[in-house]
């Protein structure tokens, strides 16, 4: 359930929904009843964020026998929850609180859900492990998608991970893990060149697929890691980093994020021209 409310177009649709909002005047507002004490209202379409949409998706829009959406369990409902703070109480310095997390409408649910689990501006334990699951495999599956479609080569991948590896806030086994993970990579399928031909894959693709094979597998065991390490802060809602953020792999993560989706991937020709017509298609 976790990306079920991403509109089209993902984060871009997400940018376009909030700008289109950004310019309705007061009469737009009057409109529908959202006036002076109900500028929440107002808020929760300024601020649009998918992670609100899929608690208001689940608890109410998929109507079966009754009103309760899909009637999940408050557990379940809470390990949804994947930012704290309503319109009013964004902060971008605060990992938990820097999203919009639930909409007005279902601000009522989302207290009720605070009290059966005990976790009144708290994260669900198994929110952190959701949220490192998602940055695990989108992280690499961009590159290797990128890769498959030109935007970018093998060899500007590693020789991004290789100048990330100079960084000086990392410590001696990330930055390992920056620069062996790939070489592993290319000894392993270097070593099959005969079965990588027989299936009719690029050496290129080869690399790429095996590197996100290690990737992910280092990563889980990174993740459980640093789990297992916070528990108890993670289970009295003290913890308020990122699993990945924390872990062993986030040189890897971070370069593959910002050095090479962010400056090579992103900003791509087909990346924006994505980007401009699902804003064009949203504001029509």
């Amino acid at each position: 359930m976790h990306d079920l409310g991403n509109p089209p177009f993902g984060h871009a649709g997400e940018d376009a929904i909030k700008m289109w909002f950004e310019t309705k005047d007061e009469e737009f507002w009057n409109s529908f009843g959202i006036v002076g004490d109900n500028s929440k209202l107002r808020n929760d379409f300024i601020y649009f964020d998918g992670n609100a949409q899929t608690l208001r998706l689940v608890s109410c829009l998929q109507v079966m026998a009754d009103l309760n959406g899909l009637n999940l369990t408050s557990s379940t409902f809470a390990s949804l929850v994947k930012y704290e703070a309503d319109c009013n109480g964004i902060d971008q310095d605060k990992h938990l609180f820097s999203k919009l997390g639930y909409f007005q409408t279902e601000s009522e649910l989302v207290e009720k859900v605070r009290l059966e689990t005990s976790s009144m501006g708290k994260r669900h334990p198994i929110t952190y492990l959701i949220e490192a699951a998602d940055d695990i495999v989108y992280g690499i599956i961009d590159v290797e998608d990128a890769m498959k479609k030109g935007v970018v080569s093998w060899k500007m991948v590693v020789e991004s991970l290789n100048k990330a590896a100079e960084a000086d806030d990392l410590s001696p086994i990330q930055r390992d893990n920056l620069c062996n993970l790939h070489t592993k990579a290319e000894s392993f399928i270097t070593n099959r060149l005969k079965d990588i031909k027989s299936k009719h894959i690029s050496l290129e693709e080869g690399y790429i697929q095996y590197y996100r094979t290690l990737v992910i597998g280092e990563a889980v065991k990174s993740v459980r890691k640093v789990f297992i390490q916070n528990y108890e802060s993670i289970m009295n809602g003290t913890y308020s980093s990122e699993l990945l953020k924390d872990s062993e792999m986030y040189g890897v993560y971070r370069c593959l994020k910002k050095e090479i989706g962010r400056k090579l991937i992103y900003r791509c020709k087909e990346a924006i021209e994505l980007e401009v017509l699902g804003l064009s298609l949203i504001h029509i």
